[in-house]
């Protein structure tokens, strides 16, 4: 399946050893508050910008993970 997409996928996480908890969709929402009030935690990039997650999608694309 996955060498007959289109582009051909080589390589992924995905393993048969991987336990049923790893695909139990669990939703996660961290805002960071506390880290930013304890801690005093400034984000360097206090916003998620559309141009950052190209340049990750576009890295896992080279590595041939997605």
């Amino acid at each position: 399946m996955l060498a007959s997409s289109s582009p051909p996928i080589s390589s992924t996480p995905i393993s048969p050893f991987l336990d049923a908890h790893s695909f139990r969709k669990t939703p996660i929402h961290l805002d960071g508050s506390r880290a930013k009030r304890v801690l005093g935690f400034k984000p360097t990039k206090p916003r998620v910008e559309v141009n950052e997650l190209r340049k990750i999608s576009q890295g896992f694309q080279k590595d041939k993970i997605w």
